[in-house]
Formats: C-alpha cells, structure tokens, sequence
C-alpha cells in the first residue's frame, strides 16, 4: 500500500502496512521533528543559512525519519516512479559514492534513534 505526502509516495515492502500505521508513524515522525526544530537553534541556523525553509528542514527530517524506519520513498518523473531520498533526489542517478554516503546516512540515523529516541522509532518501525 502507497501512501502520499506532498510529492513523495511512502511505500511499504510487500503491502504489510495500514493507512492508520502509516499516519501514526509519520506524526510520531513529524512531531519529534518539530520539537528537535524549536530546541535546535544553531542547527536550525546553519540549515537557514543555506536557503532551506522551516518547513523544508521539518519534512527532510521526518521523511530520514520515516526511511529510518523501514519506508521506502518514491516520487513519479516523466511518469516513471523513481526510489528518492529525503530531498527527492533520484537514487538511480546518484554515483556510486552517493549511494554509499546514503545507506551510511540511513544506517547512522537508525542507530541514532535507537540510542536517544527509541520511543519514535517505535511507532511503526518496519524493521523490528
């Protein structure tokens, strides 16, 4: 089952997943991200100074959240759907070391929730 947020499509593996699922686990998502957001300032700053929104840095977070826990994200471009990452880009047309510097992201920020907010990645983590 496909569920959509903006332009990106959340996608589970083998259809496993409810929409009640989903929105739970994208809200538990979403609100730590806000909470990290209002707590965070110099970050907050540094994203700022590089021409992102509030609500870009918020979405960002919450999708690597989202992917951290097991959800795939695609978008459709010139109607093919394409595996994208949290910034929608195109996973297909990223290098070798990209791809790489992904999966590390992926990884990292997994074992960072696991660490300091296990309580988020609780809610609907695909990968118990």
């Amino acid at each position: 089952m496909d569920f959509k947020d903006g332009n990106v499509y959340f996608k589970v593996p083998h259809n496993v997943s409810s929409a009640t699922q989903f929105s739970e686990s994208l809200n538990t998502c979403v609100q730590f991200q806000v909470a990290t957001y209002q707590k965070n300032g110099q970050g907050v700053q540094v994203f700022r100074s590089l021409g992102y929104t509030e609500a870009q840095i918020i979405n960002q977070g919450s999708r690597l959240c989202m992917e951290s826990k097991g959800w795939a994200l695609y978008t459709v471009v010139n109607n093919q759907v394409q595996h994208v990452d949290r910034s929608e880009r195109v996973y297909a047309a990223m290098s070798e070391r990209e791809l790489e510097l992904a999966r590390d992201l992926l990884v990292g920020q997994r074992a960072w929730y696991l660490q300091y907010a296990p309580q988020v990645l609780a809610v609907g983590d695909l990968r118990k």
